[in-house]
């Protein structure tokens, strides 16, 4: 008896959370990883970073939703590595690297996520677009004459909420912010790919 009464307990619970799940339209993130980095020009190490994000659902249907995102994203103490084949070169060429410095950069990109699934797991996609800055800061050398760049940004990837109680969630995720290069004033055009890999925690209201 009491072990059937447990099982019924649990299945009300499960019940209750599936309908809390549904009923929030609203969804606060915070989640911290790495930030892999990737353009034509030069290597970057990888970094760490952290990324918020705040959604609202404007569109939902069983075991799917459209949300409206924000995010914000930032990372710091990217690297890259000096050109030790132009450093002898006077002036060097455009976008060489000769001294070492780090910069941090920072992304806001507006966007729409797509979910699907249901309390429990929820796989998504997200597309969006904005602005990128890039800071150059000094890492054992001078980095005045660095300028920082401020550049169009695109941002796509996608990710998993699994649920841990009605109301909070567990969040990985994987999100490309495609930008311009940060050329800070070395020359060189193109695109960087900014991938960044987080997980954390997902408030659901």
């Amino acid at each position: 008896m009491m072990k059937a009464f447990r099982s019924v307990l649990l299945l009300a619970f499960v019940a209750a959370a599936s309908t809390a799940g549904f009923g929030q339209a609203n969804e606060i993130a915070l989640t911290g990883g790495g930030n892999f980095i990737s353009n034509p020009h030069n290597d970057v190490n990888t970094s760490w970073t952290i990324e918020g994000s705040v959604a609202h659902r404007l569109f939902g249907a069983p075991l799917i939703g459209l949300y409206g995102e924000v995010p914000i994203a930032a990372g710091f103490n990217s690297k890259p590595k000096v050109n030790s084949a132009c450093a002898a070169v006077f002036p060097p060429p455009a976008g060489c690297i000769t001294q070492p410095f780090n910069y941090s950069s920072l992304f806001v990109t507006p966007g729409l996520k797509l979910k699907v699934g249901g309390p429990g797991l929820a796989p998504y996609v997200v597309v969006g677009g904005g602005i990128g800055h890039f800071s150059p800061s000094a890492s054992g050398t001078t980095t005045t004459s660095l300028k920082s760049t401020t550049t169009g940004v695109i941002s796509y990837g996608a990710g998993a909420d699994i649920t841990l109680l009605p109301f909070i969630g567990l969040r990985g995720e994987v999100r490309d912010y495609n930008s311009g290069y940060p050329a800070f004033g070395l020359g060189g055009t193109g695109r960087q790919h900014n991938l960044f890999v987080t997980v954390g925690a997902v408030l659901r209201f």
